[in-house]
């Protein structure tokens, strides 16, 4: 069976293949939201690398095995595809580099 992660959007993609990645809020932890802001961070392209360092250092292996596990949830519950929904999509987004992590493992 083929098995995909792609990026969508908060609000359009909706069902049981839906991972939230946004920001805590509107009901939601936002475990894998990005904790870094454009703005006060740096501009889009800034933060989104410093969340990738973030998300690939050591320090993160809690989250990554958290993102794994939610993944392999869906794809238990005959997910072939997961979405992980953003509010920034089809903007560049932290979950863009989440999505190549997550599609670069075997859940088969």
């Amino acid at each position: 069976m083929s098995f995909n992660v792609r990026v969508g959007r908060v609000g359009v993609d909706v069902g049981r293949h839906v991972i939230y990645c946004g920001r805590a809020g509107r009901g939601e932890a936002g475990t894998f939201g990005n904790p870094f802001t454009i703005g006060r961070d740096g501009t889009r392209e800034e933060v989104i690398a410093k969340h990738a360092a973030w998300f690939d250092a050591p320090e993160q292996h809690e989250l990554r095995g958290e993102l794994i596990r939610a993944v392999e949830r869906k794809h238990k519950n005959g997910c072939t595809e997961v979405v992980l929904a953003c509010f920034c999509h089809p903007l560049h987004c932290h979950c863009d580099h989440m999505a190549s992590f997550l599609n670069s493992l075997s859940f088969d």
